[in-house]
């Protein structure tokens, strides 16, 4: 038993709304997403939607339910029908899923709901199982309010896109049910928002695409109405052929069939003109050719079916007459489970059956429309064609018609209607004007249409004909307003309103003192006879009420038929000999990973498969999967060339029809055309839309491909420019608007925009144009390590992902042309590098030479400070040269503090434990950065040699893509620090010092370092004090005491950067040595670039990356990383990082390489001349 009913709690109060808003927003967004797939649903309906539900689930509550009986008997009660039943019975097979244990069954988050409802709200214990029937009713309204409310938005806009608030409100307010529903829980107003009550009522006019889109519009309700008549009036009849022969229902419904496939196949033929008409040459302004469509089906004389079915009408109206006398077909109607369903094939059918008359006659007024409107000659004279082939066809209904058809109200239809408009709400606004006395809420704040007015008897329940009273009475969709009319003006005395709300209709059968009689009974109420003045007035009234009372009804009985057919409509697709993408899957062309849940994309994770699939899945017509466009197209050039993909892509756009068009057995078939209807809707366009949308995200991130091949690129452009389909033009507009920004971005990095000005310059020593004195001791070593962090993130930030991939770096014949920048940033840090260990050992003077070992550990420390890691490990480098390493007397006499500090950024630079105390660092940072490369390089080449490129057991052409996605996320995490740039003044008189550096000059490496090594011994004699030398510098060797450590550039960037980098904001203003950015077509060659054109390729120089990589991977070792296929987690460290196998033994003196970040091996060349032997 229920308690006695409490207030209700209010969810979104101030004092809740921060514990509840929000919650069921996401689960309403996927229930529209599954009523209407193709729709889309603004946040601010959604909200207001959450409200809704919200507000009924608080009158739930506040009913103080213990039980599942509990809240029936409350649904019962409270619920207006049909929604009580349809959403008990929804609700109850939700259960029966919960307790088969299927999952899936709620989208709303049932268990957090119930933890704070038995929190908040419940003042007593209550079971999980009550709450979860509850949330299963809410689903059902949700479903039935969104889906309403996307019928609205289709039946009244096209193209039918974005559901918001106003849909809702006036979807809502058009049904009675959900308003009697909501209606009590809103204070007794309307759902409708009061501003369509302002909008103008001044008739606008009409121009040929107004003109048009009403046609499409009134033909798409009038096809449903027909479906509405023969799917819910007509089958009942066909249920039963012993009461109910065939030539009784040809009768009632004539050939209404044949006119449903004729609509059908003009709106089709009707959205065919529109498409070609959006597809012609821009150049062309062209309006659909309407006139066109008209005259072939006047030549056809398809419209003469019209006259057929109006000559039988009449004896349709009889046969009906007829059926009624009949006891048995009385009892069969009654015995239908839909409510007042024997009222409705009485007085509703007859009514309804007029319908497709007055329809042909609108085919006439539309023609003479669009003649008037039309801005083409060839419409123009099609037009007049049709309607002069036609006017046979308008004469013989005239005639026909002349002897029943009434004269049609614009705003009273059956069925088709437009319920909620501006005009029916100022007429309900100006009939309360006209009410004296009228007391309670504004009409139109709880009505919206008027329906009918009239006059009446008036009497009690039980009362007879001779005891009533005349009445003014004004049918309203939600209360019935009966009158006195007042002799002295056009005015009305208010004398009773009935609520509509859960009134029951009631036929009385004729009796001499009940004749034209009916009844309508409010619950708990007594009734009130209603006395009309003759037959075809009840008829009248009757069918009106009863179209009020199962309007909702039938609605959403035809829904659910129409859901039911659409599970059984065949699915089209292309055959798969003319359209490759339409293979079935098969373990011939794709496999899936065994992983359940895909976290990064929405489908399932491809693990292998052929290119001709992965491009199906790259452009899937059923969902859009970022994730695996964004790995994708990082990747794909390790399996396929940039060409080809486009010829793919282009060829997965192109997609044939899989049936004949032209054929008229097709044409006018229902069930045919709906699934062609289907195919372009659900199959063409999304696969379209999602082509252009991986284009454009080619050209936004991967432009490098297009600048490297300008064939490529005129190849895009002619099919970007060739697709004409209208309802693409904007994402067109967009990837053109693209190409040109990427064209003419020749000078990027002046589109930076910080929060504020960089810093100046820190001068010390030297002074800005006294570049000879430049060196590590005159120059201030914050503003060495900006300079050098400026460089450095320069090139770095100019690498594209192309140059990672498949490990190009490491192939001898195409490493130039593959990985351009990553070898230039390879051979600027090696030659930073073997710079500082030439000053420091060519610094001879022992003071000097500890003053400037000091110096570089600052500048190690500003580096670090910068989250410049690569800087690092290059200064790093070359403290561990062997030149280097040996000079212990110099090292022991820089300052404990200094020497404390270096060993702290050791540590960070060490590789031990797979580089994880620089991981540590480097996940505790925030953006600008430049990680040190040679990890994530290292990573690469194990990813590579890891896992084959194939599929064991299957074909050559199958594709590992598990192990592309591996790779990309390595790709990913290198783009993200590539993102953003730092806000650092440039100094070119600096960046010319560093750059013009050229430590070993034509030596090789081995020359190189012999020759550094014996300056070592020269200077630093081993067992020997240093040599004394005097000293070359007269200033104090002591470092700047001002150490502005705030103003190391760390200032952010105002541009928001998303998941993926835009390489936009390349390389900075007015220096010729910067890198190429990726989105310049012509790039001037740096001095790098120059000073190792001359030099052979087949001999090694310091520019070139390090011969041998310092973790070398011993493929017959047992520490060869596993093969992803066969163990998911290679990287037991970190989500991308293999386990680096173990350092091989050391000779008795390795020679020091400078970094050796990436591990490109070294070029051949000729034997360099024998020195003499070291001593060690």
């Amino acid at each position: 038993m229920m308690s006695t009913v409490r207030a209700p709690y209010e969810f979104l109060s101030e004092d809740n709304r921060s514990k509840w808003e929000g919650v069921l927003q996401p689960a309403l967004t996927k229930i529209q997403k599954q009523v209407h797939p193709r729709q889309e649903i603004e946040e601010k309906a959604v909200a207001f939607l959450e409200e809704l539900i919200f507000e009924l689930l608080a009158q739930i509550c506040a009913a103080q339910v213990h039980t599942i009986a509990d809240v029936e008997a409350h649904v019962q009660n409270n619920f207006t029908a049909p929604i009580d039943t349809w959403a008990l019975t929804d609700a109850q097979l939700t259960m029966d899923k919960l307790v088969a244990k299927k999952k899936g069954v709620f989208m709303f988050p049932v268990e957090r709901i119930y933890q704070q409802l038995q929190k908040d709200v419940f003042d007593y214990k209550i079971e999980l199982n009550v709450v979860q029937f509850i949330m299963a009713i809410l689903d059902y309204i949700s479903a039935d309010i969104l889906k309403l409310a996307g019928n609205f938005v289709k039946n009244t806009r096209k193209p039918a896109i974005y559901i918001n608030t106003t849909d809702i409100r006036v979807s809502m307010a058009a049904d009675p049910a959900l308003q009697a529903l909501f209606q009590p829980l809103q204070g007794g107003h309307s759902l409708i928002v009061p501003y369509l009550l302002e909008e103008t009522t001044v008739v606008k006019v009409s121009s040929y695409s107004d003109n048009l889109r009403d046609l499409l519009e009134g033909e798409a309700q009038y096809i449903r109405f027909m479906s509405l008549i023969l799917k819910l009036f007509k089958e009942p009849f066909q249920q039963r052929p012993a009461l109910f022969p065939q030539t009784t229902i040809d009768t009632i419904f004539g050939n209404l069939t044949e006119l449903h496939e004729l609509a059908v196949q003009f709106q089709c033929s009707l959205e065919e003109c529109i498409e070609m008409s959006a597809e012609a040459d821009k150049d062309k302004e062209r309006h659909p050719l309407a006139g066109f469509v008209f005259e072939d089906l006047a030549e056809q004389e398809e419209f003469s079916a019209y006259c057929t079915y109006a000559s039988n009408y009449m004896l349709a109206v009889v046969k009906l007459e007829e059926l009624f006398e009949d006891p048995e077909v009385v009892e069969y109607l009654k015995a239908q489970q839909t409510p007042l369903f024997k009222e409705a094939i009485q007085y509703i059918l007859p009514k309804s059956l007029l319908e497709p008359i007055y329809h042909c006659f609108h085919y006439f007024e539309v023609m003479t429309g669009l003649k008037h409107n039309t801005k083409s000659e060839e419409d123009q004279e099609a037009l007049e064609s049709a309607m002069a082939m036609m006017l046979t066809i308008k004469l013989e209904l005239e005639r026909e018609c002349a002897r029943f058809l009434p004269k049609r109200k614009d705003d009273m239809g059956m069925f088709i209607q437009r319920f909620g408009s501006s005009v029916s709400l100022m007429k309900v606004s100006q009939l309360q004007e006209k009410i004296e006395g009228w007391e309670g809420p504004d009409l139109n704040t709880t009505c919206s249409e008027l329906l009918m007015e009239g006059t009446l008897g008036v009497a009690k329940e039980g009362s007879r004909r001779a005891h009533k009273s005349d009445r003014y009475v004004f049918l309203l969709d939600g209360l019935c307003v009966c009158c006195k009319r007042k002799r002295a003006s056009d005015g009305y005395r208010l004398k009773e309103v009935i609520s509509m709300r859960k009134v029951k209709l009631i036929d009385i059968e004729e009796a001499e003192d009940m004749k034209f009689a009916f009844q309508l009974s409010p619950p708990d109420q007594p009734g009130t006879v209603f006395f009309a003045n003759s037959k075809p007035d009840k008829n009248e009234w009757v069918a009106a009420l009863t179209h009020l009372l199962t309007r909702s009804t039938f609605e959403r009985m035809l829904d659910a038929k129409l859901s039911e057919e659409e599970s059984v409509i065949p699915v089209l697709r292309p055959s798969p000999n003319v359209y490759r993408f339409a293979e079935e899957d098969s373990d011939e062309n794709i496999m899936f990973d065994d992983v359940k849940d895909n976290t990064q994309g929405q489908g399932q994770l491809i693990k292998a498969g052929t290119i001709h699939k992965l491009v199906e899945r790259l452009t899937y017509h059923e969902y859009a999967d970022p994730a695996f466009v964004r790995t994708f197209l990082v990747t794909y050039r390790s399996f396929c060339k940039p060409s080809e993909l486009l010829n793919l892509l282009i060829q997965r756009h192109q997609i044939p029809n899989p049936i004949d068009l032209d054929d008229p057995d097709v044409r006018r078939d229902p069930l045919k055309m709906k699934a062609y209807k289907r195919f372009k809707t659900n199959y063409v366009s999304p696969i379209q839309l999602r082509v252009l949308n991986v284009i454009r995200h080619w050209i936004e991130f991967h432009f490098y491909d297009f600048v490297n091949d300008p064939t490529l690129l005129t190849s895009l452009k002619q099919f970007v420019d060739s697709v004409k389909t209208k309802s693409m033009q904007k994402l067109v507009a967009s990837i053109q608007r693209a190409f040109q920004k990427k064209e003419e971005e020749t000078a990027p990095s002046e589109l930076l925009v910080f929060d504020k000005d960089p810093e100046p310059t820190l001068w010390f020593i030297a002074k800005p144009t006294a570049t000879d004195e430049f060196n590590f001791l005159t120059l201030h070593p914050i503003e060495i390590a900006r300079q050098l962090t400026l460089l450095q993130s320069e090139y770095f930030r100019a690498i594209h992902p192309s140059e990672l991939v498949d490990a190009s770096w490491m192939k001898e014949e195409r490493k130039e042309s593959a990985s351009p920048n990553l070898l230039k940033l390879n051979r600027f840090e090696t030659k930073v590098s073997n710079w500082i260990t030439k000053e420091i050992v060519y610094t001879e003077n022992f003071e000097e030479r500890v003053a400037l070992v000091s110096r570089l550990i600052d500048i190690m420390e500003v580096l670090k400070d910068l989250n410049n890691f690569a800087g690092m490990f290059v200064v790093n480098a070359a403290f561990e040269s062997s030149a280097v390493y040996r000079l212990k007397n110099t090292l022991g006499a820089v300052p404990s503090k200094k020497l404390n500090i270096f060993e702290d950024m050791k540590v960070i630079s060490s590789s031990e434990n797979n580089f994880s105390k620089y991981k540590e660092r480097l996940r505790n940072i925030n953006p600008p950065c430049v990680p040190f490369l040679g990890m994530y390089l290292s990573w690469i080449v194990f990813i590579k040699d890891g896992n084959e490129n194939k599929i064991v057991g299957k074909p050559e052409h199958f594709i590992n893509f598990k192990k592309r996605r591996i790779l990309a996320n390595v790709l990913h995490e290198i783009q993200q620090y590539q993102n953003t740039p730092y806000c650092i003044k440039s100094d070119p008189n600096i960046r010319k010092w560093i750059v013009d550096q050229d430590p070993t000059g034509d030596m090789t490496t081995n020359q190189w370092e012999e020759q550094a090594y014996e300056q070592s011994r020269t200077i630093e004699p081993k067992d020997q004090p240093p040599k004394k030398v005097p000293r070359k510098y007269k200033f104090d060797l002591r470092p700047p005491q001002d150490k502005p450590w705030n103003t190391l550039g760390f200032v952010r960037n105002k541009r928001s950067h998303p998941s993926i980098p835009s390489f936009q904001e390349e390389g900075g203003p007015g220096d010729p040595e910067v890198p190429s950015s990726p989105t310049t077509l012509t790039a001037s060659p740096t001095p790098l670039e120059d000073s190792t054109r001359t030099r052979s390729i087949s001999t090694p120089n310091l520019h070139d990356p390090p011969p041998i990589p310092r973790k070398p991977i011993h493929r017959n070792s047992s520490t060869m990383l596993p093969n992803v296929e066969e163990n998911e987690d290679p990287f037991p460290s970190s989500p991308f990082c293999p386990p680096l196998p173990p350092k091989p033994p050391a000779p008795p003196r390795p020679p020091r390489t400078d970094l050796a970040p990436p591990p490109i091996p070294a070029r051949t060349e000729p034997p360099a001349p024998p020195l003499p032997p070291r001593q060690r």
